[in-house]
């Protein structure tokens, strides 16, 4: 490879030091295995005793490499760029430059060869040797290319920053990040054979999935926070304060972070822990890839599947044959002396669609579509413009099994027995689509421009059955109940960033983000049924639940702007101190319209047996106003509006204290602004119910890390952080749960969680890809917000503030390389981590409360253990993982208490043995395959009260293939 060279310098600290300047050798990168395929160095010579002991195995801060890696042409310092030493006998010691270009090591007596590269700028390396008792100084001046006189420039890429995908970029990161986090990258989530970032966060310590939304530390709703690259995410659901991560395949996330100690800089608003989605950034040259798969379940695929027909454009995504009809007019539909006549009624309840009955389809195989183009141009003068846009397409089904046997009754010995006992059917067609668009634009060595565009559509068809016997009917009775489902979630997201180094010839860096986003969550004319026997015939039930349809639609808009400046103080051979202040804005608009309709028998049927007709006769043209009524029975509070500010600033330093430790802390103020409104989706003259409040919060955070020896930290952090009540929580408007059969309702006076967050964590990071991590943490809350069963007859649900808790717990990780064992091994190696998690809550009682005193956290499961067991052959591009998760037994549901006496057990959701296998096979230059299997061990889902089944749901095991094509 031809084209202008990168200069490696040494600044020798004195004449006399002269025999310890590094032997200079410096080349430009050949192509991207280059460190692989680097001639091999002499053997390093032997180095002189040092007049006193050497300690060995504790770090020695007198002794390593030190220096900064600058733009050749123009002197400026590159920020981000990977420094790679290593000795000829030992694994390399990686660390990344600070704003100023800056970078130090500690490392043993030796020689060792420095490698550094940059997004376009050809590579350097040299040889250096570090003698006893000096910080070597170095200078690396890296050549940017030249595209027009540069030969075979197109194979020169960056790791550190323009691909974060790999492994061992992403341990790097996590060892010189200044607060504890854990970080799988898209090659991580791939082996593991992750399809979103659902499935990629399971695969993190202390991190479990419960339908879609993460749990971290044993917290979950709005105790965990989920953002795209640092920014929060709004939320698609009314009803469950958090974010689907299945909202975001893999292909288009360069790594998924989960953040777990507190810094001024972060938001507060979380306590279990954050997971930053990063997204995919261009690549340096032209990139097109294309994929196709094709997947089966045991229990669905080619198998009679629940079914009702749905819309016509369903498989798109897209569906408007629900909506609400326009003979529906924007008042109350009732029979009234100042309202609608019974006739204006009766013709309403024909505009909408008589359709309500399920059938059985054959499910056909899930298929998904996918593909990514980008490329990035050379503008001159240091100026560059990259773009990336990727698109994917997927229809799957989802068949399950199970029983439902809520609400048990108490025997004469105490134990429990069923009151109902149905079996439950359920089928699931998701359509999704995804569309992203990233663009960048360096204006400069110093100034770099980004923008990213996400659209993500999601819609479900739902079809749930349920057979048996429903205790509330007579003794023995049959009963038959269905539902009718189409959810759509819509989630788009635009975000303009700015980095900004050395500003007015100055240290200073200013990084900014503008940010718009728009959530919605759309549920048309959800139907649901109930047929059972009474006295002795199958007939309609007019009951609750039983002939209503639901209508519901959610927006939420958010748009908001976070800078931050950061300001170098000092610089010593153990680090540098800086400054770092800033400041954040976010408005967060909400509404929410709901419309509830139903049909009730009629008053004046003398023959209670034409209710044994099928629903589409009942409710048909001839039926309405002759066997049954339409009329509409939606809340004066069913609706509401929302706005939410969040005013931020922000002041820290990051500074060495002595030797090798570190410290960074400091303070953030928020200023949090809230009004919500329950209204009526009518003209009323009633007043609607508001909840204004206003909170100022001052949250202190600090953390200590201590650098014991290469590669191994001690860190010790605390921090302070509050967790507000959502919306939905203070809302006081009513959410019937079909399969819960119970009601759910806010509370306008709930207050916010504080949380003391303390952590300790130990990490060795022994190879560019192995490591082990110890870390121990307790989490203090003080006014945890749960959902409590308010009546333990109609089990109705509402949201309440617990007195104390707490939870404490300890995690473990390892990743390491079984070449350690035998060589002939170098092909497998082994990533696991445990949890072990308890907590405990005091629940405030109250006159006629139907809760225990002490309970653990909903949703804490007391461990969570993942293994991944990997086999990597490059030669021939085979790599398979079996990869194993198991999550201990969770409370999903507080015991109801009947009487003192009385007290049922809490519903937990028992472990659930998930072993995958995943390969795939890179048969060419540009053809890949890749193989799933799921749930290998056909594992059951089991909800116990107590020793009681409670409930059970069987998913079968998945299997899928496909093709992928890279250009």
């Amino acid at each position: 490879m031809t084209g202008s060279r990168a200069y490696a310098q040494s600044e020798p600290e004195s004449e006399s030091e002269s025999e310890s300047e590094p032997e200079s050798e410096s080349e430009s990168e050949p192509e991207s295995e280059s460190v692989a395929e680097a001639e091999p160095e002499p053997e390093p010579e032997p180095e002189p005793e040092p007049d006193g002991p050497v300690v060995t195995r504790e770090i020695d801060t007198s002794t390593g490499l030190g220096g900064e890696i600058v733009d050749s042409a123009t002197g400026l310092p590159l920020a981000d760029a990977p420094v790679i030493v290593q000795r000829s006998d030992g694994p390399p010691e990686t660390t990344i430059t600070d704003a100023e270009g800056r970078f130090h090591l500690y490392v043993r007596p030796g020689r060792y060869t420095v490698r550094s590269y940059y997004d376009l700028y050809h590579g350097a390396r040299i040889v250096v040797r570090v003698t006893f008792g000096r910080i070597t100084p170095l200078r690396l001046l890296l050549d940017p290319i030249n595209e027009e006189s540069d030969v075979a420039v197109d194979a020169v890429e960056v790791t550190y920053r323009a691909d974060m995908s790999g492994e061992s970029a992403g341990q790097a990161v996590q060892a010189a990040s200044a607060v504890a986090q854990d970080i799988n990258t898209s090659e991580g989530m791939s082996r593991a054979g992750a399809s979103t970032a659902s499935d990629g966060a399971r695969q993190v310590a202390g991190v479990l999935i419960e339908n879609d939304q993460p749990i971290i530390r044993g917290l979950q709703g709005q105790y965990v926070q989920v953002l795209i690259n640092g920014t929060p995410v709004p939320s698609t659901d009314p009803n469950i304060p958090g974010v689907d991560l299945d909202l975001f395949p893999t292909s288009i996330i360069q790594s998924l972070s989960v953040l777990k100690t507190f810094l001024p800089e972060m938001t507060a608003s979380w306590a279990g822990g954050v997971v930053d989605v990063r997204t995919v950034q261009f690549p340096t040259d032209f990139t097109l890839e294309l994929g196709v798969s094709i997947g089966a379940n045991t229990m669905t695929t080619f198998r009679p599947t629940l079914d009702y027909g749905g819309g016509r454009l369903d498989w798109t995504g897209f569906d408007h044959s629900r909506d609400l009809p326009g003979a529906v007019p924007d008042q109350n539909v009732i029979v009234s002396r100042n309202g609608l006549t019974l006739d204006e009624t009766s013709a309403i309840g024909r505009s909408f669609s008589n359709h309500w009955q399920y059938d059985h389809t054959t499910a056909i195989p899930n298929i998904g579509v996918g593909g990514t183009v980008g490329n990035s141009y050379s503008l001159g003068e240091g100026r560059r413009f990259g773009y990336l846009f990727t698109a994917g397409y997927g229809l799957d089904t989802a068949r399950t099994t199970g029983l439902n046997r809520y609400r048990p009754t108490v025997a004469a010995d105490g134990s429990l027995q069923r009151f109902n006992d149905l079996t439950v059917e359920t089928a699931q067609r998701d359509a999704n689509l995804n569309l992203m668009g990233t663009t960048s634009l360096d204006l400069s060595a110093d100034s770099s421009l980004s923008f990213l565009a996400l659209f993500n559509r999601s819609s479900s068809d739902n079809v749930e059955l349920n057979r048996g016997i429903l205790g509330e009917l007579d003794t023995g009775a049959q009963v038959e109940r269905w539902q009718l489902q189409y959810l759509a979630r819509t989630l788009f997201f635009s975000q303009l960033r700015g980095d900004h180094r050395n500003l007015g010839n100055t240290e200073l860096r200013l990084r900014w983000t503008a940010f718009a986003g728009l959530g919605r969550r759309d549920e048309p004319d959800r139907r649901s049924l109930t047929y059972g026997s009474q006295g002795g015939e199958i007939r309609w039930l007019a009951k609750s639940g039983s002939g209503e349809r639901f209508f519901s639609d959610l927006q939420q808009r958010d748009f908001g702007l976070e800078t931050s400046l950061q300001l170098p103080l000092w610089s010593t051979s153990a680090g540098e101190a800086q400054l770092l202040a800033g400041g954040s804005f976010r408005r967060s608009d909400r509404t929410l319209l709901n419309r509830r309709f139903r049909f009730a028998q009629a008053s004046n049927v003398m023959d209670q047996s034409v209710y044994q007709l099928p629903p589409e006769e009942l409710f048909s043209d001839e039926g309405i106003g002759t066997y049954t009524r339409f009329l509409e029975f939606t809340r004066p509070d069913d609706s509401y509006n929302s706005a939410q500010s969040l005013y931020a600033g922000f002041l820290s330093m990051e500074t060495p204290i002595v030797g090798s430790l570190l410290f960074n802390g400091g303070a953030r103020l928020e200023v949090f602004d809230q009004f919500v409104e329950s209204t009526s989706p009518f003209e009323t003259n009633a007043e609607p119910v508001r909840t204004n409040r206003t909170d100022i919060n001052v949250l202190p955070a600090g953390s200590l890390k201590y650098s014991l020896r290469e590669g191994m930290n001690l860190r010790m952090s605390y921090g302070m952080t509050i967790v507000r009540p959502q919306v939905r929580q203070l809302a006081p408007f009513l959410y019937y749960n079909f399969q819960r059969d119970r009601n759910e309702i806010g509370d306008p006076d709930l207050n916010s969680t504080r949380v003391h967050n303390v952590d300790a964590r130990w990490e060795w990071f022994f190879s560019e890809s192995e490591r082990v991590t110890v870390s121990a943490f307790y989490k203090g809350l003080d006014g945890y917000i749960y959902a409590q069963v308010l009546d333990p007859v109609s089990y109705s649900i509402g949201y309440r503030n617990a007195g104390r808790g707490y939870v404490v717990g300890g995690e473990l990780e390892l990743a390491v390389g079984f070449e350690r064992i035998h060589e002939r091994l170098r092909n497998f190696s082994l990533l696991a981590n445990a949890t072990v998690l308890r907590s405990q809550l005091s629940l405030i009682q109250t006159a006629g409360s139907a809760v225990p005193d002490h309970v653990p956290v909903p949703g804490q499961a007391p461990f969570v253990f993942n293994l991944s067991l990997r086999f990597d052959e490059p030669v021939s591009g085979f790599s398979a993982s079996i990869v194993y998760n198991v999550v201990g037994p969770r409370v999903t549901d507080v015991g109801v208490r009947i009487d003192e006496n009385l007290l049922y057990p809490n519903i937990r959701r028992m472990p659930f043995h998930q072993l995958d296998f995943v390969a795939s096979w890179q048969a060419n230059e540009h053809l890949k395959l890749k193989l799933k299997f799921k749930n290998m061990l056909f594992q059951r889902q089991d909800w116990r009260q107590g020793n009681f089944l409670e409930s059970s749901t069987t998913p079968g095991a998945s299997f899928s293939i496909g093709l992928e094509y890279q250009y």
